[in-house]
Formats: structure tokens, sequence, C-alpha cells
């Protein structure tokens, strides 16, 4: 394909698409690809009136990424384009794909360069979506990992595009030789070890000889499987807005009763989606299904994935980051005129008048942490009797997970205040008495019924 192809097709269009305000980053691995993409953008810069910059990420996988890293910076150079070098220092975790995790770190580190609106442009050409897919049908996946990598998407706070993406390695190769351009070659691609590798070097050729079009033909199979999935989620957006309680961050589960199993993976996946959490696997989902929303409404089960804990309160459905791990059993003093970082959340306090524990109750300002262990009493401030603290949790609603993880705080070895929920009457200050006004934050909502901690 002419340079003015590439030129005019892949990039001076796209670049129409975006804000006028993002700087546009071109992942520069050093390899042809990229190469490719960092002259191209080149040749329309003054089309971007908010600026270029090339980033390298440098895994240390390599014992020539050191070389890699210098080379990339003086190709920059050379053009005239602001480079990044970043080095990761971590290694990849045991059991872990190493190709998963260095891509996942390559993002990692992209983002946090990111400004609003800003644009990452990667590389990848029609023959890696080719593999792509290959590599989701090996997985068993449905329609959203078949539909492989999109052109455009949502990055952080802004976009990562694909502008080569329709075009093959062999348009790509002859660009570069055309130009005269210095790439360096990856000595790990051509290790058949590696999946995609095999592949690219085993699978595809033998495939080729008998289709010769197949990267075309299974691009237009990944488009079609995008078509899908936007009908998919412009369903999944609909039930979304008829069962979902947005105070508190919920799926009602009554109103999907006349939902078929498919149609309620399909409004789990695209909410969570929405909320940027890991996607379930397919046994997941079926777990979430059998042992949480078909579970009897009185048990509290709980599905946890990668960053993802999903349970059941009653008839609702819940979505939430995985809870540190808590020993009910500690207890510590604090002076409450510092915050106390917890397991879950930060504990804080501060002077006022009225609506607290009195300052005459705790003339030393230092208070003993526990947590609920079973029994405990309180009569909150406007209240006559005393109450166990389980039928007040059941009374106000309070999420399952979290009552053994509210901090009790007591003086005189007894129980004062539930922070940020009740303080009991014999410690609670007057309109004009000075008070320690409690706060348990960070904890997000601890509610099923849309209450506020005060």
């Amino acid at each position: 394909m002419a340079d003015k192809n590439l030129t005019q097709h892949c990039l001076s269009d796209l670049i129409q698409t975006f804000p006028a305000t993002g700087r546009y980053w071109i992942g520069y691995s050093g390899g042809i690809d990229s190469h490719v993409l960092l002259h191209l953008i080149n040749t329309v810069k003054d089309e971007i009136h908010s600026g270029i910059s090339a980033v390298h990420v440098d895994h240390g996988i390599s014992r020539n990424s050191s070389i890699w890293s210098e080379h990339c910076r003086q190709v920059c150079n050379q053009l005239g384009v602001s480079f990044q070098n970043i080095k990761i220092d971590a290694a990849c975790p045991d059991g872990e794909s190493l190709e998963n995790w260095a891509r996942q770190q390559r993002y990692t580190a992209i983002a946090n360069l990111f400004d609003q609106d800003d644009i990452l442009l990667m590389a990848h050409n029609r023959d890696d979506q080719t593999e792509t897919v290959f590599l989701q049908l090996l997985r068993g996946a449905g329609p959203r990992g078949l539909a492989s990598m999109p052109v455009i998407r949502r990055f952080d706070k802004g976009w990562l595009a694909r502008p080569l993406l329709g075009y093959s390695r062999q348009q790509i190769l002859d660009y570069a030789e055309s130009h005269q351009l210095k790439w360096i070659d990856d000595e790990t691609n051509s290790d058949t070890n590696y999946d995609r590798n095999y592949i690219r070097q085993v699978v595809i050729p033998v495939m080729q000889r008998r289709w010769p079009g197949l990267s075309r033909v299974i691009s237009r199979a990944a488009r079609h499987q995008s078509e899908i999935i936007e009908f998919l989620e412009e369903t999944a957006a609909v039930d979304l807005g008829n069962v979902r309680r947005k105070e508190i961050n919920a799926l009602d589960m009554g109103a999907m009763k006349s939902f078929s199993d498919t149609r309620i993976k399909n409004l789990i996946t695209y909410w969570l989606k929405e909320q940027d959490f890991p996607p379930p696997g397919s046994d997941h989902l079926n777990h979430i299904l059998s042992d949480v929303i078909n579970s009897s409404p009185d048990a509290t089960p709980c599905v946890k994935w990668t960053g993802t804990e999903m349970r059941r309160f009653k008839t609702l459905l819940f979505v939430q980051q995985p809870l540190p791990s808590h020993n009910p059993a500690q207890r510590f003093n604090w002076a409450m005129e510092k915050p106390v970082e917890l397991a879950l959340g930060t504990l804080e306090a501060k002077r006022q008048k009225g609506r607290g524990i009195a300052v005459d109750t705790c003339r030393d300002g230092i208070v003993e942490v526990r947590f609920r262990r079973g029994g405990e009493r309180l009569r909150p401030a406007d209240r006559k009797n005393t109450h166990e603290l389980k039928k007040l949790f059941q009374e106000y609603g309070v999420l399952p997970w979290y009552r053994d993880r509210i901090p009790l705080l007591y003086i005189r070895d007894k129980l004062a205040a539930v922070a940020g929920l009740w303080i009991d009457r014999e410690f609670y200050a007057g309109v004009d008495q000075e008070s320690w006004q409690i706060r348990w934050t960070g904890a997000g909502n601890i509610f099923c019924n849309g209450r506020e901690s005060f």
C-alpha cells in the first residue's frame, strides 16, 4: 500500500475523531510496527496541536532491553519527537503468563502518564488481530473475546486507538523498507514456546496456504462479533436501568425473575464492565447464577475472582473490591486527636459542640477500639431502651459482611459508640457540650437501603 494511503486513511481521519486538547502517546517498542506508526504520526504532526510523545516500556525481560531503549531514544531524537522511557522493576509472579503480565505492566505504566483526553496509539495490525482471534478461540471465548481488539476504545482518562489494525504485516514491511527505516527484531518473537508465536509461526502459515485471504476474513469475522457485542450491550443497558438500585449500587434480583440465565449473564457482565471490574469467566458466571442468585433469600453467598467479590443480601446483588483480611479479636487504644488507618477505612474524630461523644466522658481523649464478637448492647442517644447491636444492624440494613468490621469504641470497658452510626446515651454530648465527632471513612457503602452514616 502506498505511503499516501497509510498516512491519510489511518491517521488524518482518525485525528479528527479525538478532542483537540489530547496529547498523542505512541507506544514505541522499537519494532517494525511501532516504528512505522511513529514515522507516520510524524508526517501529520502539523495537524496535531497538543503534542506528540513516544513512550517505551522496558520490562527488563531481554538482556538486550537497554540497547532497545537507547535505539528508541535515538530514533525519537532524529525525528524530533519527545521520548519517555519507563523501566519496570517488578518481576512476573510465578504461575502467571509472562505475556499477559508484561502487557498489563505496559498499560498501567502508560496510564500513569495520561492527562484528560490523551490518546494512546498502538501499532497492532491485521495479522495481530488474526492471532488474537485464534488465541481467544482456543480459550473458548464468547463474542466479547472473539471481537478481539477494537480500533478505538476508552483508556484511562482518554482513548486508545489502533490505526494500523486494517493493514497487513506485509503492507507495514513495504512501508518500512520504502522509507529505509531501521527497527529492532525482538529475539523472543521467534520463540514458539509462546502461544502467540506458535500461532504466528506454525499455525497461520499452514492455513494461509489453503486460504490466502485468511487475515482479511478473520478480521471481518471479528467485526461481526463486535456488532453482536454492541447489540448485547444496548440490551444490557436497558435491563440495567430497570433493575439497578443506584443509591446503593446493587441489582434487584426480584426484578430479574423473568430473565433467562443468558440474559442475566449478559446484564452482569455489562454491569461489571461499566464499573471497571475485571470480567468474570464463564465458570464464575455459572457460580453467580447457581450459588448467589438462585440461593435462598436468607443466605449471604460470595463468589470471588481477581479484584472482585459478588455478594447477595436478601434480594439484592452487590459487587465490590475484595475485603481485606480482618481479625475481629483485635483491640487497641486510640488517641482521638489523630486519625488511624484500619484494614478497612480510616477512623477519625474532630472536636465540635454536640452530636458526638461528650468530652466530659472521656477526658484524656483516648478510647479503646474493638470489633464485634457477639452479644454487644447499646442504648442509642435517641432511644430509651438498650438494644442488641445485632438487632440495630438488622434494623438499619447494615450489610452482614461489614458488621464485624465496624469499629466499636469503648470507654471504661463500656460500649460508647459504633463508629459512624450510634453513640450510647450515657456518652452523648448535649447541644452546647464539647464533643468528639467520630467518622469512619473509606469503607464504601455499608447499607442495603440507601442510608448514610452519621
